[in-house]
């Protein structure tokens, strides 16, 4: 079973929505991490601006 995974990339930098838990955080860094060499997770209200900023085009998703 897979898991999507939004993310959007900026200046090189994959940011992603954190999840609540600090081990669900730790899982997906770990599961995303082979995807890319930057990734940021960050908050709800970071992940609001950055699509505010680039729009709902902007966001992927990969399976992980």
């Amino acid at each position: 079973m897979s898991k999507e995974c939004r993310y959007i990339v900026v200046d090189g930098v994959a940011y992603t929505e954190k999840p609540k838990s600090w081990l669900g955080g730790w899982a997906k860094q770990l599961a995303i991490q082979k995807y890319f060499s930057k990734i940021r997770l960050v908050s709800k209200t970071k992940w609001d601006k950055l699509v505010e900023e680039h729009g709902e085009q902007s966001i992927e998703v990969i399976h992980v």
